[in-house]
Order: C-alpha cells, then structure tokens, then sequence
C-alpha cells in the first residue's frame, strides 16, 4: 500500500475533525454518524456532532471520501490476515448527553475502549 493512500487518509481525517462542532441547545441536536468499515461489517467508531453547528453535507463528503480512500487498505487487511484486521465486535453508538451546552458521550453506559470517537474540542 502506497504512503500516499495514509497521508491523504491522515489528511481527511483532520479536515473531519475540524468540521464537527458540538455545540448545542438541546439533546435532540446532537447525533452520531458511523465512520470507517470493520472487516466483518459494521462501523469502526462513531463520531458525535450536533446538527445545530455542523455543516452535515460537508462533513458527510469528507467522510465518505475517507473511505474511498481507506478501502484497498481495508481489503488488503482481509486478506492478509485470515481473520482480517478487524475484532469483528458489533460498535453501537454512544448513548449522548448534552453538558454545558455541548453534545458528549453518555456516562450512563460503560464502553469498550475505542468503541467511539469524541473530537477534542468537545471537551
């Protein structure tokens, strides 16, 4: 697999993670859009974002670019390793909560780590 495929990755990534905001007014705002593809089906993680401050259509492009991008790296895993790259584990998206007017993962229910993504300016 070519650098050039992780860098463009990388670089997507990052304009992904500028793009969401989660800022919010109430609960029924904030979201979770699935991103990535595990080997056996599914997501690899969940992002949160509100629907208040987040450009959608834009973000939805990034991710879906991000993808495109990833998927000879996702298919090369499979079939390298036998069982693919992935853990196979069903990722269900975080419960959410809005606190101090920002869209969070929920405290109420214990996930396995890495099960979702919250962006850094979330905190």
């Amino acid at each position: 697999m070519e650098l050039s495929v992780y860098i463009a990755a990388g670089y997507l990534t990052g304009a992904i993670n500028k793009t969401i905001k989660v800022e919010a007014s109430d609960i029924s705002q904030c979201q979770t859009i699935p991103v990535g593809h595990k080997a056996c089906g599914g997501p690899e993680y969940y992002i949160i974002y509100s629907t208040k401050t987040t450009d959608m259509g834009h973000y939805r492009l990034l991710v879906a670019t991000r993808d495109v991008v990833l998927a000879p790296a996702y298919f090369l895993f499979s079939l390298v390793f036998e069982e693919g790259a992935s853990d196979c584990s069903f990722v269900m998206p975080p419960p959410l909560e809005l606190a101090d007017g920002k869209c969070v993962a929920g405290s109420s229910v214990v996930q396995p780590l890495n099960a979702f993504y919250q962006p850094i300016n979330a905190y």
